[in-house]
């Protein structure tokens, strides 16, 4: 009698025991999952059928529906996605399994995390997800404390020199020193005033980019048979707000109000509308 083949063993859900360990870890501070996440062919929304689209679309194109339903709550929450690529087959790994996408999920602590599977306006757009993925891992991460300052091998050309204040300490290039002491404050003020400025700048061209990223995604599922949807994304991506509006302006009303709280003030008016 020939050997049964063995059963294939899917993962949607946590388990109560998984669910019970998560919590017994106790972490603090901000939490990061990381999701790899295998699509199905077409989706199945066989559990959700009033979230169904009018024809059948692939488990990608859900998951995607799910991103734009979701990502409001969590950026609302003090959260954001870190990172999303698309996967493929093991480089080191089981030939046989591959994972579709690979998605980092930022929280801003393991109780915003936990409040999610009360969220009523969140839970709506469950079925998207359950719809889309026939299989999944998530494995919560913490920031690995770290106990003492680690540093990249010094450049063979240029050995940087460094200042030492307290257990802190600036390893820079004497170009760099020579350029601070040109300076009316002091090193340290310049540096610390440099530095706020680009984590400013580097946090605000992330949120734009992010919030871009969930409209397009939101506009191609809901309006990508609409009049004039390539010209809306030629703007979305020119940072043409005014020109957006004009060309979406035919659209439901409903689609053009998600568009705009997607893009949210992470894309603010510019003059003459647009963004600079």
């Amino acid at each position: 009698m020939p050997a049964s083949a063995p059963t294939t063993i899917r993962y949607l859900e946590p388990t109560e025991a998984s669910g019970r360990a998560f919590v017994m870890r106790q972490l603090s501070g901000p939490v990061v999952m990381l999701n790899l996440l295998r699509f199905r062919a077409i989706a199945d929304y066989s559990a959700s059928p009033a979230l169904a689209p009018s024809s059948p679309i692939r488990g990608a194109d859900a998951f995607q529906r799910y991103i734009a339903h979701t990502l409001p709550f969590l950026r609302e929450s003090g959260g954001d996605i870190a990172f999303l690529g698309e996967g493929g087959a093991w480089l080191i790994g089981p030939s046989e399994e591959r994972w579709d996408m690979a998605m980092l999920i930022r929280h801003r602590d393991a109780s915003t995390f936990l409040g999610f599977a009360s969220h009523a306006a969140y839970l709506a757009g469950m079925g998207h997800r359950i719809a889309a993925i026939e299989d999944a891992r998530l494995l919560p991460l913490s920031e690995a404390v770290s106990t003492g300052e680690q540093r990249l091998p010094p450049l063979l050309a240029e050995q940087p020199s460094t200042a030492h204040h307290g257990e802190r300490s600036v390893r820079l290039l004497d170009r760099h020193w020579a350029w601070l002491k040109a300076q009316p404050r002091s090193a340290s003020a310049s540096l610390r005033a440099m530095v706020e400025e680009a984590s400013r700048d580097a946090h605000g061209r992330y949120r734009a980019a992010q919030a871009k990223e969930a409209c397009y995604l939101y506009m191609r599922d809901m309006a990508g048979d609409r009049p004039h949807f390539e010209e809306a994304v030629r703007a979305l991506f020119a940072d043409d707000r005014a020109t957006l509006a004009q060309r979406m302006a035919s659209w439901p009303g409903e689609v053009q109000a998600q568009i705009h709280h997607l893009l949210g003030p992470s894309w603010p008016e510019g003059r003459h509308g647009v963004v600079r």
